[in-house]
């Protein structure tokens, strides 16, 4: 097969044939992007800035360009949609006004008064050649949290889409080089699947993953097998919790949009909902009325890819099968695409696949719980560890359910706003991310993903009667043991 078909799964109809990357095309992508890599790395900082300020501008003035490509692939909603867009020039703004103060060199503090006459200095280095692998969810938004501060740094780009969008990568591209302000090859798209995604990770400096724990693992052997560095987020399985005193109306409102905006495909949307038996049944019936309204095309998006809408479906008939019960929705609309409808399942338990694998899909299962602890408990049942939401208006209960919970971005009484909180970091923990040397996206530390550190010692200056040689050199003396005994006793009080 040297190409791929682009089906709408909105309205089942093709969109376009899509050309795969040859391997011997994809592995000249890498030898290129070393070459473009030098010149944009000799490219001042500030005259980087200026290229990406012009990309995001592009990107402000034209933003619908993009939001049709995600559409003619995913099949997405507008509002879904302008995700891709909006967050790709957040992410611009964000490196525009940070990136001379996080990449400019800077001093460290003396570790020791004795040696005032030395220079610490950190800088850091860009990787030559960073990979993406990106997943179908979020076609720009996602990969653009990663190359972004990459292009800032000063490294080149390879990157893999999901085979099942290529169409806004592809997008992209054309708008990057047609900008005439990178160098040529800065940035390259190699289309295709499982095994573009294994050259990629065999060939680049850093590996840059989002998408399964099944894939992640296979990325994350063949990185350690070289011994590069790799950055994993691998799903969510996301509890909402809902604890009085809370407002219980803006919880279903909010459960609701946290489940089924964009189909439920975010890797933070809430799937499972935890929730105090004494508001359960009000909750319920609030979260009905407005899962009743919610109309396809409008309010929400098709499944976007056939294998996620067999997950979807199956998880139904094995909760059905375990005793849930369907509120709403449940089954498959019949209409051209593949629509899945906002679906409701109560009476659910720990023994069901809908509540311990990643659904990726518009289910809202509700679980009711007796106690505090009980709720944590069930939060914490799961080897995902992104998000959470928290709606309660008590800070002693809040404080308890934070102390107590396994999520990486909890949010309280809102929920997935923390993906636009480009200044913080993306946490996670368990099966969601690598391991613990594993940096996450967004926050100023996320520019460490994609350089390495150097620490530079630089002597200044030579003591009277030590140009030569310094005291704790050859040859050890009487005196080398007092400098040394007069060192021990001489740090800083902070140290």
């Amino acid at each position: 097969m040297d190409s791929i078909t682009i089906v709408n799964p909105a309205t089942g109809c093709q969109e376009r044939r899509v050309r795969i990357t040859p391997p011997d095309e994809l592995l000249k992508m890498f030898e290129n992007a070393k070459i473009a890599q030098k010149q944009w790395a000799a490219v001042p900082l500030k005259e980087r800035k200026k290229a990406l300020r012009r990309l995001q501008r592009y990107l402000q003035n034209n933003y619908q360009e993009f939001i049709d490509a995600v559409q003619r692939e995913t099949g997405k909603v507008w509002a879904d949609a302008m995700l891709d867009p909006l967050s790709a020039v957040g992410e611009l703004s964000f490196w525009c006004g940070r990136s001379e103060k996080l990449l400019k060199q800077k001093l460290a503090p003396w570790p020791h008064w004795v040696l005032f006459n030395n220079e610490f200095t950190i800088r850091r280095k860009p990787l030559p050649v960073v990979g993406i692998i990106s997943p179908w969810n979020l076609p720009l938004a996602i990969p653009a949290a990663d190359f972004v501060p990459a292009l800032f740094a000063g490294s080149a780009v390879v990157w893999k889409p999901s085979e099942y969008t290529p169409l806004t990568a592809l997008k992209f591209k054309e708008v990057f080089d047609s900008l005439g302000c990178f160098p040529e090859n800065l940035l390259q798209v190699a289309v295709g699947g499982g095994e573009a995604g294994r050259i990629v990770s065999e060939n680049a400096d850093v590996v840059l993953f989002t998408g399964s724990c099944k894939t992640g693992g296979a990325i994350e052997e063949i990185c350690r097998e070289r011994r590069v560095p790799y950055h994993l987020e691998m799903g969510g399985k996301a509890p909402f919790i809902v604890w009085p005193p809370a407002n219980v109306e803006r919880a279903a409102n909010c459960f609701v949009w946290n489940a089924c905006a964009n189909a439920g495909h975010y890797c933070k949307a809430a799937e499972r909902g935890i929730v105090a038996s004494s508001i359960n049944s009000d909750f319920i019936k609030r979260v009905l009325k407005k899962a009743a309204v919610l109309r396809p095309e409008i309010d929400y998006g098709p499944v976007i890819t056939e294998f996620q809408l067999k997950i979807i479906e199956a998880q139904v008939a094995d909760a059905v099968r375990k005793g849930a019960k369907i509120l709403c929705g449940g089954k498959r609309l019949e209409r051209n695409g593949r629509w899945f409808p906002p679906t409701v399942l109560i009476d659910v338990n720990y023994d069901m696949d809908v509540m311990t694998k990643e659904t990726f899909g518009p289910l809202m299962p509700i679980m009711a719980v007796k106690t505090l602890n009980a709720a944590i408990n069930a939060a914490n049942n799961s080897h995902l560890s992104l998000n959470a939401a928290i709606f309660c208006d008590d800070k002693m209960a809040v404080k308890t359910i934070l102390e107590g919970l396994e999520a990486g971005n909890p949010n309280v009484n809102t929920a997935m706003l923390n993906w636009m909180a480009i200044s913080a970091p993306q946490c996670a923990a368990k099966w969601s991310t690598g391991p613990r040397c594993n940096v996450f996206r967004h926050g100023e530390a996320s520019i460490d993903r994609t350089c390495e550190s150097q620490t530079v010692v630089k002597h200044k200056f030579s003591l009277p009667l030590l140009k030569n040689r310094e005291l704790f050199w050859y040859p050890y003396t009487d005196l080398t043991k007092l400098t040394m005994r007069f060192f021990i006793h001489a740090f800083y009080p902070f140290f």
